[in-house]
């Protein structure tokens, strides 16, 4: 399938290919790095709940409560990472075009996951707000205004697929 574009390319074609291949390369690379490395932070936020929980505090499970859901965020965090970095991957295949129908469908998909996942990250950061409520500042009022306005855009994205 060719590019609607009737306008001469830039680059040559096999530049052109070597260079999307080069982007999709570096961006899901930098992607999986990013998700490798919030996979630690999940993991040194369970030690640290299990830690927590053994310590003579007398908050000490509430502290390991904000901790175990803080590591559920980094999980979270970590395969949209990982999901980031497969669609890149399949966007910017080297053998396709970049503008045709197929990757236009793909990338509204990816748009409805992130959203969606954006939208749980952002509850359970609440949720680890409120667990402890000796530390509940007006600013936290954010976060439902935050979850209504994800909440809308994601129904709004969805409805803009199913209309095209």
């Amino acid at each position: 399938m060719q590019d609607p574009d009737p306008r001469s390319p830039l680059l040559p074609a096999p530049l052109l290919r070597a260079a999307k291949t080069l982007l999709g390369v570096l961006a899901s690379t930098i992607a999986v790095a990013g998700g490798v490395i919030t996979f630690g932070v999940a993991g040194t936020e369970l030690v640290h709940a299990v830690g927590a929980l053994f310590q003579q505090a007398p908050n000490a499970c509430e502290q390991a409560i904000v901790l175990v859901v803080k590591s559920i965020d980094a999980v979270l965090l970590g395969l949209v990472q990982f999901l980031l970095a497969a669609y890149l991957w399949q966007i910017l295949d080297p053998n396709e075009s970049l503008v045709d129908e197929e990757n236009m469908l793909r990338l509204e998909e990816t748009k409805q996951i992130l959203c969606k996942v954006v939208l749980v990250i952002v509850a359970v950061r609440m949720l680890s707000v409120l667990i402890t409520p000796a530390e509940l500042r007006w600013e936290h009022l954010v976060f439902p205004a935050g979850i209504l306005a994800l909440a809308f855009a994601t129904t709004s994205l969805a409805k803009g697929g199913k209309n095209a």
